[in-house]
């Protein structure tokens, strides 16, 4: 009831211009603005928020944070965030094992998102939105296991691997129903259509 976010959310509601303290203010807030001149200064902030400001300031671990965009494409799409994220967080290492599928490469350590519903797939089935960690892959046999967020471990093979992306940074749309710790937030001009 106390979080600004709350009352930010309630203003944009409600056709105002909310009041967001700026990062560098030091007003201590849960929820704070950090302007950019483009889409590469953004993404660089968004790189800095996430590895660095907001597991210092606010002692949230990586795996609490998530960033959220309106797009998919583009210099702040989930597509050039997570790339950008996980060459920070999971950098590549010649020696472990790493699985190219389309244009994604996956690597141990990453957290991952599954994209649909695959009501086979790990006895239970896993749905569109369920989370997990990459703790395992079978180069030769094309395979990826995943521990979801309830502790199962699922194998990926197949056209199955289709339907994992990246979750680092995750669609605004996607991320409805979840509950994040922290949220970076990517709004900007280029999010305009």
């Amino acid at each position: 009831e106390e979080s600004a976010i709350t009352r930010i959310a309630h203003n944009i509601n409600n056709n105002h211009i909310p009041q967001i303290p700026d990062s560098n203010s030091g007003v201590n807030s849960d929820a704070f603005f950090v302007g950019v001149d483009g889409p590469e200064d953004a993404a660089v902030k968004i790189e800095q928020l996430f590895v660095d400001l907001l597991p210092r300031r606010f002692g949230f671990n990586l795996s609490d944070i998530t960033v959220l965009s309106p797009m998919n494409k583009g210099e702040l799409g989930i597509l050039a965030l997570n790339k950008r994220l996980q060459a920070r967080i999971v950098p590549e290492n010649a020696g472990l094992p790493k699985l190219n599928v389309g244009e994604l490469e996956f690597r141990i350590g990453d957290r991952v998102c599954h994209r649909v519903n695959n009501y086979q797939l790990g006895g239970s089935g896993v749905f569109n939105g369920d989370q997990g960690k990459v703790i395992g892959i079978d180069q030769a046999n094309r395979a990826l296991f995943v521990e979801l967020w309830d502790g199962r471990e699922i194998e990926y093979t197949g056209d199955d691997l289709f339907q994992l992306d990246l979750a680092y940074a995750i669609t605004v749309h996607r991320s409805q129903g979840s509950e994040i710790p922290a949220v970076i937030l990517a709004l900007h001009d280029s999010h305009s259509i």
